[in-house]
């Protein structure tokens, strides 16, 4: 297989897996894939270097896109009203799948509709 084809993988993978575990899991998978790197790079064996590196840098970006989507959750919580869009029709009794944007902000969320009503796509100011 391409080496280009094992470092995609390989970064998806470490992607995956740092996403959905804990942070020790991630911790582990991190210092695993330097010491990888080390020991490939010790016997001459660069592209299990490489891909190892492709590991600890999925590791690296998952673990920075938990700590900005946590920093981003606390900003929007502190808020009384956000700014969303609706992916799909609700109105009042409805759950519905929003994107809610603050403060250079972005993330996902659900909300129960207590009153009024939107269109999938529609831009609306929420209030809770």
């Amino acid at each position: 297989m391409p080496l280009v084809t094992w470092s995609v993988l390989a970064y998806a993978v470490a992607l995956i897996i740092a996403l959905s575990s804990q942070a020790e899991a991630r911790l582990l998978l991190g210092a695993a894939s330097l010491i990888v790197v080390l020991a490939a790079l010790t016997l001459g064996r660069r592209n299990v270097a490489l891909v190892a590196a492709v590991v600890a840098a999925g590791v690296v970006i998952a673990v920075a896109t938990l700590t900005s989507d946590a920093q981003c959750a606390v900003q929007l919580l502190a808020r009384r009203d956000w700014l969303v869009a609706f992916e799909r029709d609700a109105q009042a009794g409805d759950v519905a799948r929003v994107g809610v944007h603050a403060n250079g902000c972005a993330l996902r969320a659900t909300l129960l509709i207590a009153e009024g009503a939107a269109r999938g796509g529609e831009i609306a100011v929420v209030r809770g």
